[in-house]
């Protein structure tokens, strides 16, 4: 099984290749907002090292949201973008999903991450042999709101994210099927229309 991992969500990149069960590639930009213009040398740096096509992946893994708008966009566009060309399917989870992957020692976990003015993303996860069921959709709270033991999330290692896409490759579908996890409506504003 061969599977090509990415987030862009947060503002930074990390990507991630599984060969067989073993990460054989990773790579982050620390630097925040260059996801744009380093993702693609990144992907096929990992397959070079993997000596593998994009024809030859079982799945291209991605962080749908929540997160910046435009780290969203650049993750799934670039995701779909190759399962559209190759056919390989994709496998979207949340980055709140991908971190509760990494806390196998709980059954129950709570997720929460940043999302400015003093608000959170906060999403609850049901751990089941390694794979955490998200027991309800992501919501917006204030942080003053957030359960004490919440666990919170600042970055995405691409690492957990194709480990979590192996957990569940079945449910790797077809890039029209895989949806932005927003939350909430955007900052920016279109301008006002004038009637004259």
């Amino acid at each position: 099984m061969n599977i090509l991992g990415f987030d862009t969500c947060l503002g930074r990149l990390s990507v991630a290749l599984l060969r067989d069960g073993e990460i054989i590639f990773h790579k982050e930009e620390p630097t925040l907002s260059r996801q744009a213009e380093v993702i693609m040398e990144f992907l096929e740096e990992a397959l070079a090292t993997g000596r593998l096509g994009y024809e030859d992946l079982s799945a291209i893994a991605v962080t749908n949201g929540p997160g910046s708008f435009t780290g969203v966009r650049i993750g799934l566009s670039v995701a779909k973008g190759i399962s559209l060309v190759t056919g390989v399917p994709i496998f979207a989870a949340s980055t709140l999903q991908v971190m509760a992957s990494k806390s196998t020692n709980l059954k129950k976990i709570t997720m929460i991450q940043d999302a400015g003015r003093g608000m959170v993303y906060s999403q609850s996860f049901l751990l089941e042999e390694g794979y955490p069921a998200p027991v309800a959709e992501p919501i917006l709270i204030s942080r003053n709101d957030m359960d004490a033991g919440s666990i919170e999330v600042s970055k995405v290692e691409a690492e957990s994210l194709v480990r979590l896409a192996a957990l569940r490759i079945d449910l790797a579908c077809p890039e029209e099927k895989i949806l932005p996890l927003y939350i909430r409506a955007p900052d920016a504003k279109l301008p006002a229309k004038k009637c004259v």
